[in-house]
């Protein structure tokens, strides 16, 4: 299952990985989140934001395929 245009707050990723665990088990697969770099020069705080996020979900047992991340320019980076 993919989950897009995540947020790049981490105020905002905390309360979405409950919601995240009732897709992933819904969809019986692993998740794959794509995301949209908001281009304000602090990649590596919302990078770490989101590793944060992934790592809440594989705690729980939930198995996240990979992460896309589009920045400004439309270049798409990914990690797996």
């Amino acid at each position: 299952m993919i989950i897009e245009d995540v947020p790049w707050n981490e105020n905002d990723v905390q309360p979405l990985l409950g919601m995240w665990g009732h897709l992933a088990n819904a969809s019986e697969g692993p998740l794959l989140i794509s995301t949209s770099h908001p281009g304000d020069g602090q990649p590596a705080q919302h990078r770490a934001w989101l590793d944060d996020a992934v790592a809440g979900l594989t705690g729980l047992g939930i198995p996240v395929l990979g992460t896309f991340t589009a920045a400004r320019d439309g270049v798409y980076r990914h990690s797996c």
